[in-house]
């Protein structure tokens, strides 16, 4: 929930914003809504993946980003995002908690208000960074200056591939898309 919060935030300040019909007409629902991609997610979590996605109040598309980076450690941090999050921590960069409770769920939690917990319902990964994870986040923020709690669900879908320059150095390209429901 911290991240999809964070991802809500900085999309919504510095991104315009789409209206519901403009979603529709989007690309995203071919990637997202593929039969493929839904079929691999277990039914438990299908449907509501399925409704968050056709309902989203707010969706995303962060620019394709390329990082000069190991394929295989950027595959290790996107299945292992708890890693990601203690280095922040340490960097002093974030308060975010992000503590691993199962094989694919994880608590989240920023010590303000905002908790929440992390599903990584699909992912298909492999050494070269072809990767492709959904993720699903359901929390509230209790805090000022609101009166009672905000609750939201997010869904992100991040997708990469990595290529090799002629300088013989290594790149992941990413891309992340968000669906929020709130």
């Amino acid at each position: 929930f911290i991240l999809f919060l964070f991802f809500f935030l900085f999309f919504f300040f510095f991104f315009k914003q789409k209206t519901a019909y403009e979603i529709y007409q989007c690309d995203w629902s071919s990637d997202v809504c593929s039969s493929d991609l839904l079929a691999s997610i277990s039914p438990k979590h299908r449907r509501l993946v399925h409704h968050i996605v056709h309902n989203a109040t707010v969706y995303r598309r962060l620019p394709t980003c390329m990082v000069d980076c190991h394929p295989e450690l950027f595959t290790h941090l996107a299945q292992n995002p708890e890693v990601m999050v203690a280095i922040w921590r340490e960097m002093g960069l974030s308060q975010v908690q992000l503590t691993r409770t199962g094989p694919n769920t994880f608590n989240l939690r920023d010590g303000a208000g905002t908790t929440g917990q992390l599903f990584l319902v699909e992912q298909k990964c492999d050494e070269y960074a072809q990767n492709r994870l959904v993720m699903l986040a359901e929390g509230s923020y209790e805090g000022k200056p609101l009166h009672r709690p905000v609750k939201a669900q997010c869904v992100l879908l991040l997708r990469s591939g990595s290529v090799v320059e002629t300088n013989g150095r290594r790149y992941v390209a990413a891309r992340l898309d968000t669906f929020i429901r709130v």
